[in-house]
């Protein structure tokens, strides 16, 4: 009996997480789920275990080193390691320079840089156990091409890029690959330049249900190919200087 493998999704209560989490379930693995709202979570939670995945979740805000290391340690990761991490714990307001607060910017910069950075050093060792995983990072189309009014968001997903590419560079030998996906305008509960965000207010962009099909597919390529970069966007909406319709 093939025994199943184990991926952890971060930001895993709504948007991209929640998809990217329904679709791996479909896919046949099990799953790590975290995020800051245990409620929303839990109903997650059990719909990826209708679909037969083992689920364990936690309460974890990624930008607290120490949360993650708690939920880390408590993880059922030691015995057969992690397949996988979705790298997908995001935020961030759009707001210009001169409008923009300290504790706006470190709260940016905590959860989509920091963040990401806690995750990794958590699972590096259940990577390397499990023979070698593969490591998705949910970067932004502000990484590649910086915007106005996203000073804190384009640079901590451009510090993002760096290290990520730090990791390639430090567990290509163990196995490990490492993906990155450049999404335009995705139509979720994200705020950016929203201020009551929610599916539905971003016509003409992503599906958080089609960012989570790309991540799906990369979960099924054969462990000697690594996609390294993927950029996407709907044709009717914007990515970087390519716009299609008013950004928003």
């Amino acid at each position: 009996m093939k025994i199943r493998e184990r991926v952890l999704v971060t930001g895993a209560s709504r948007g991209i997480g929640e998809a990217v989490a329904l679709a791996l379930a479909s896919a046949g693995y099990d799953l790590s789920l975290w995020a800051r709202s245990g409620e929303a979570m839990e109903t997650v939670a059990a719909a990826c275990a209708a679909k037969g995945a083992h689920v364990e979740i936690a309460v974890v805000d990624v930008s607290d080193a120490s949360s993650v290391q708690i939920a880390a340690e408590r993880a059922t990761w030691s015995s057969d390691g992690l397949a996988g991490v979705v790298l997908n714990a995001g935020a961030g307001m759009w707001r210009p320079l001169e409008d923009e607060t300290t504790n706006a910017w470190d709260t940016t910069v905590a959860t989509n840089l920091n963040g990401a950075f806690y995750v990794l050093r958590a699972c590096v060792e259940h990577l390397k156990k499990a023979g070698g995983g593969l490591i998705v990072g949910i970067s932004s189309d502000s990484a590649l091409y910086p915007f106005p009014n996203r000073a804190a968001y384009a640079a901590a997903k451009t510090g993002m890029r760096a290290l990520l590419e730090t990791a390639r560079l430090e567990l290509r030998g163990a196995g490990v690959r490492i993906s990155v996906l450049f999404p335009g305008r995705v139509d979720t509960s994200f705020k950016g330049g929203h201020s009551d965000a929610a599916p539905g207010t971003r016509p003409g962009a992503l599906s958080a249900d089609e960012v989570a099909g790309v991540v799906q597919y990369l979960f099924t390529m054969p462990r000697n190919v690594e996609m390294r970069e993927v950029h996407m966007a709907s044709l009717t909406s914007t990515f970087g200087p390519f716009s299609q319709c008013q950004e928003s």
